[in-house]
């Protein structure tokens, strides 16, 4: 696991720790849900979207045309503020 992976999971497990000294119930819940990649899958989506809705209406319909690649541009961007 990498460093990134441990802050994430540690981040979680803190979160949890936290819930579960409030609501032992809804964390024995949250160990038994079994859909959290579905459910993280469709959270993705909306936080996705709402990126789009911040767009100018041209700027989304270019990337709906394939014109604009947000996902270079993002590497792009990305290069340039961590060049590591």
């Amino acid at each position: 696991m990498s460093r990134d992976e441990n802050a994430m999971t540690g981040g979680l497990v803190a979160f949890l720790q936290g819930y579960g000294k409030h609501d032992l119930d809804g964390l024995a819940a949250i160990a038994r849900y079994s859909a959290w990649p579905a459910l993280a899958a469709r959270e993705n989506e909306r936080r996705m979207a709402r990126i789009i809705e911040s767009l100018p209406l041209d700027e989304v319909q270019a990337i709906a045309r394939s014109e604009i690649d947000p996902n270079e541009l993002a590497r792009r961007v990305l290069a340039e503020l961590d060049p590591e």
